[in-house]
């Protein structure tokens, strides 16, 4: 997984808006989304000062793997969070699947 998905992924699940991120790191909306769409180079630092604004610490995010989301120490509370953003991927996947099984003309 890209550095860019890691950082998309763990804003979402903290609830940050790619403006909030913008705005915390002082740049446009339309450059933070390059940094998450790995369009642009980003360097140490930044990705040092991203971690800090995602509430983790640099080595937790570059080994970030959503397959593991308790490694961010996400706590109880959070929980709403954690089931909406699985939520929103299972309905992701389940709209790529009804798709593929049409173009199949298995339903």
């Amino acid at each position: 997984m890209n550095v860019g998905r890691k950082i998309r992924i763990i804003r979402e699940i903290r609830g940050y808006t790619q403006e909030y991120m913008a705005i915390q790191l002082e740049i446009s909306q339309a450059t933070y989304c390059r940094i998450e769409n790995e369009s642009t180079k980003i360097d140490l630092a930044k990705i040092t000062y991203i971690a800090g604004i995602l509430d983790t610490d640099i080595i937790s995010l570059l080994q970030f793997d959503d397959r593991n989301i308790n490694q961010l120490g996400i706590a109880t509370e959070d929980s709403s969070i954690l089931f909406s953003f699985f939520s929103e991927r299972l309905k992701h996947l389940e709209l790529k699947f009804d798709k593929l099984l049409k173009a199949q003309n298995i339903r």
